[in-house]
């Protein structure tokens, strides 16, 4: 008897703890959108889109890729419209809406990234803080972003970290050298700028590039690199240039 009834605790244990680790990923969705914007570029050469995300609400600056801005000067940004606590994620919806415009802050075609700012951020958005420390090999990470395959935008990715690696890697328009992430997860274009977050919702990389020489392998830039972008992009006469 007794140990049929340490069975049945056990049982119960187990089942709460999947139902647990199942609702985790749906918690990170929901911090990580609020936080997520559409990024498009129009101009008389191209029109593209891609992701970027809030970095710091009060000074009204986000993060994506170079090479989704390129030499543009300024985009158009979106955030996600909610309908109670679900995000509507109906591309014809974001046709209709009036997007922001955002200026391009700086950008780094090395390290793949760019900071642009808004001169106010949206009520209801947030922002994703930096992890103090590099991914490990093994660490789950997730994403949210605009894949062209899919039907809809604000779309939920995970993965696993691979490794943390210093590569060099040439494109036919840009040459990436810095600290890349790569990552076995989904990776299409759209998105490109992603905040790439651990299971507490801290950046710990910005999903960059894939891989089409190998099966579901990702690149993302190193949050190392992303904080040092950072610092050399913010010093108070670049602040003070856009306000």
């Amino acid at each position: 008897m007794f140990s049929r009834r340490l069975l049945v605790i056990f049982v119960v244990a187990l089942a709460t703890g999947s139902q647990a680790g199942a609702s985790e990923p749906k918690k990170i969705y929901r911090q990580a959108v609020r936080a997520t914007a559409l990024v498009r570029v129009k101009t008389a050469d191209r029109t593209g889109y891609g992701t970027a995300w809030v970095v710091n609400r009060e000074k009204g600056l986000l993060i994506t890729n170079y090479h989704v801005i390129e030499e543009v000067t300024q985009v158009q940004v979106q955030f996600p419209i909610f309908r109670g606590a679900r995000v509507v994620a109906d591309r014809d919806l974001y046709k209709k809406e009036t997007p922001l415009t955002a200026r391009v802050l700086a950008s780094d075609p090395r390290c793949d990234l760019a900071l642009l700012h808004l001169p106010k951020i949206p009520d209801g958005v947030a922002e994703l803080k930096l992890a103090a420390e590099s991914a490990e090999p093994g660490e789950r990470v997730h994403s949210v972003g605009h894949p062209g395959a899919s039907a809809a935008y604000w779309v939920y990715s995970q993965g696993l970290v691979r490794q943390v690696a210093h590569r060099k890697i040439a494109f036919p328009s840009q040459v990436i050298e810095t600290m890349l992430v790569e990552i076995q997860s989904p990776v299409n274009p759209g998105d490109s700028g992603s905040a790439l977050v651990n299971d507490r919702g801290e950046v710990v990389a910005v999903v960059s590039a894939t891989n089409h020489t190998a099966q579901l392998f990702g690149l993302a830039i190193d949050v190392s690199r992303v904080r040092h972008f950072l610092t050399e992009s913010t010093t108070p006469a670049k602040i003070a240039a856009v306000r």
